[in-house]
């Protein structure tokens, strides 16, 4: 059975034709084909083993992606092969294909670096639909970021009846999926120019400009909702961007976009480096970072199920050197809302408890929590010395636990409600959102 398999690959990787349509050959086939002399074939020979520097990547990978293939063929009556290693072999041409393919629609006329991140390997985005398919009910709408070449859209439509919303903002790839997918499942899949990921973005020029047309296009189709302890809205994707997560702490926050009148449930594929900075509860020299990991677990909360290899992505992550190939995985997270935040915050004290977290976090080395503090309301030193406060104790140096006991006492001090803690709060929240009444 595994010969059979290796003879029909080329019947199996769709996205084939795209390759050929480069018109690749390899030398001797340009040989056979044109009556030349040796020295124009030497010369042909060269360009494709050493092509011109800027080429130089495109090329290779062509090449390597062609060869593989003929490799195969030449396999098909080989005993030695093995059935896991034709799934591998099959794996690698198809993910090269892909990657060939989405290229070719990404560029016009030149190379260029990808704004989003795109998901190549149909493993992958079965392991995806296999942790997503429990959470689902038939009343449930699933929102894609940045479909590409629609590997994750076509699992998703194949194995479940929900209704997609599929968001591409790139003219090309959204037009290869309405040649290919929407008339496979018109009922099931719907198609948008927007981009999912700037929904903080859309929601900022609604609040600074007064043109709602972007927000109001993107929440408009999706469902409302009418119970309290599930969400009817999942997204799924992939990113390797941290300031996803800090624009999704934001739109928390200020109950804003999708968490207006629902808690989405997020299935993302991400990057080692952003899963650590998120999970991490040790500081170590990157505030910033810090700073966003320790408010995202205050908001969220973060359950991994699953990896996938880096080289199953478009662009693939660079792997570290003194890291395993194990560990430049993907991980496969779900990401839902922390319900435990709203009793141990107010609501409408969330803008508030922001600022104070972010103010203590992104405070200088050589300061302490005391000193922080009493810029806000002065003499209030001995109140949290007291209850166990260090005099040089640094806030970066207490756990999650102890930043809330800290922020619960700070708000109960009689002189808390006449404090500068809330005008400059107040100048930060018309910083951020360049609105005055915010």
């Amino acid at each position: 059975m595994a010969f059979k398999r290796i003879g029909q690959l080329r019947l199996k990787v769709q996205l084939l034709p795209y390759i050929a349509s480069r018109g690749y050959r390899s030398t001797s086939q340009r040989w056979q084909e044109s009556e030349t002399s040796e020295r124009d074939i030497t010369q042909i020979d060269l360009q494709i083993r050493q092509p011109r520097w800027r080429k130089s990547r495109q090329i290779q990978q062509e090449a390597v992606a062609h060869e593989t293939i003929e490799d195969l063929e030449d396999l098909r009556t080989d005993d030695l092969i093995d059935e896991g290693d034709v799934d591998e072999l099959e794996k690698g041409v198809t993910i090269k294909a892909r990657t060939l393919a989405i290229r070719d629609l990404l560029k016009n006329g030149k190379a260029v670096k990808p704004r989003h991140h795109y998901i190549l390997d149909s493993k992958a985005a079965e392991t995806l639909v296999r942790h997503l398919k429990p959470d689902l009910q038939e009343t449930d709408v699933i929102l894609e970021t940045s479909p590409g070449l629609g590997i994750l859209t076509e699992t998703l439509l194949a194995n479940t009846s929900n209704h997609v919303l599929a968001y591409e903002p790139h003219n090309k790839l959204r037009t290869y999926l309405e040649e290919t997918l929407l008339p496979l499942y018109p009922s099931q899949l719907q198609l948008h120019n927007l981009n999912l990921m700037k929904f903080f973005g859309y929601y900022m020029v609604s609040l600074k400009d007064g043109n709602t047309t972007l927000l109001n296009n993107l929440l408009a189709p999706l469902p409302d909702c009418d119970e309290q302890d599930r969400s009817p809205l999942k997204i799924v994707g992939v990113t390797y961007d941290p300031k996803f997560f800090t624009r999704l702490n934001l739109t928390f926050v200020m109950r804003c976009c999708f968490f207006e009148s629902m808690s989405p449930v997020f299935y993302f594929f991400i990057p080692p480096d952003v899963f650590n900075m998120l999970t991490s509860t040790v500081y170590y020299r990157q505030k910033y970072s810090y700073t966003l990991g320790c408010q995202f677990r205050y908001y969220f909360n973060l359950e991994v199920l699953g990896s996938a290899p880096r080289d199953g992505f478009y662009p693939a992550i660079s792997r570290k050197s003194q890291d395993s190939e194990e560990d430049s995985d993907l991980r496969l997270v779900r990401v839902s809302q922390n319900n435990d935040i709203f009793t141990q915050v107010g609501q409408d004290e969330f803008e508030g408890f922001h600022y104070f977290i972010r103010k203590l976090l992104l405070s200088k080395q050589d300061e302490t929590l005391i000193t922080t503090l009493e810029r806000w309301i002065p003499d209030c030193g001995p109140d949290f010395i007291k209850y166990g406060a260090h005099v040089f104790g640094h806030p970066r140096e207490l756990s999650q636990e102890q930043l809330l006991l800290v922020y619960r006492l700070f708000t109960s001090l009689p002189a808390y409600p006449f404090s500068a803690f809330h005008h400059q709060k107040k100048q930060f929240m018309q910083k951020l959102t360049g609105h005055e009444d915010a």
